[in-house]
């Protein structure tokens, strides 16, 4: 440090000026390089637009950094020195500023490997909801009871994240249950005419009824059927209803928990 400060020091009119227009003709040159390459990837269909304002900033600190070089070169400056008193003030900012490199890092992650897109319905422990936007700092999530989570990257990309959009279709399930006078394949069949009875689930995974369990008073099911993400609750509830009035319709009874005494004399 000493010795930049004594160099700088030490130089003259004839040496400061043409240094300085040195330094403004590489910032010139920076800003036009710096346009151009963003330009380029704006272009591109490969890099995400989210990802775009950390390379713009990358680029403005790299090539400015090189215009000072250029001109800490052309005083007679030490490049060492100049390197070493950058590493230690990039170190003190790093260590200042882990949280908001942390963050950053973990956009770039998002937005590079395409875990989900604005649009898309996700799941993070213990919130569900439709990915709103991504920045490089926090994700928006539009939670389905109208309020909205902010979620920091750093936090976001090490959780385990499901993506209910990644195949276009969901798997979804309804459970009910069946008093034990009532055959299985009768359950079965009624099941299905419920789920025929609801538009937008799909024939093809066809839906399945599967015995699950036999209660103390019941015989449990479940309905399986494949569906759209974004209609897969109001499916379900849907279903949940419509198996009520199917049960009505095929005599199928829905036994209340009872517990039967038996008097020995």
């Amino acid at each position: 440090m000493e010795e930049i400060v004594t160099r700088i020091s030490s130089l003259s009119t004839d040496q400061i000026i043409p240094g300085i227009f040195l330094l403004c003709g590489c910032f010139l040159a920076a800003h036009y390089i710096r346009k151009v390459v963003m330009n380029l990837v704006g272009a591109s269909s490969v890099i995400p637009k989210g990802m775009q304002p950390m390379i713009n900033s990358i680029l403005r600190w790299v090539l400015d950094g090189m215009a000072v070089m250029i001109t800490a070169n052309f005083w007679g400056i030490p490049i060492n020195a100049f390197l070493s008193l950058v590493t230690v003030i990039g170190l003190a900012l790093s260590m200042a500023f882990q949280g908001i490199l942390g963050n950053a890092i973990g956009g770039a992650v998002i937005l590079a490997s395409k875990i989900f897109v604005p649009g898309e319905i996700i799941e993070v422990e213990p919130i569900i909801g439709r990915v709103k936007d991504i920045s490089i700092m926090r994700t928006r999530i539009d939670l389905f009871d109208g309020r909205t989570a902010i979620i920091p990257n750093k936090d976001l990309y090490t959780q385990q994240i499901i993506n209910y959009h990644t195949h276009g279709t969901v798997r979804m399930e309804c459970s009910i249950c069946a008093g034990y006078n009532n055959p299985p394949d009768k359950v079965r069949a009624a099941c299905l005419d419920a789920v025929h009875k609801v538009k937008g689930i799909m024939a093809n995974p066809e839906p399945m009824v599967r015995l699950v369990n036999y209660g103390d008073s019941n015989i449990d099911y479940k309905v399986l059927f494949w569906c759209s993400p974004d209609e897969r609750n109001l499916i379900k509830f849907a279903l949940n209803e419509e198996l009520f009035y199917s049960f009505q319709r095929h005599n199928i009874s829905i036994e209340f928990p009872h517990i039967e005494l038996h008097r020995i004399n």
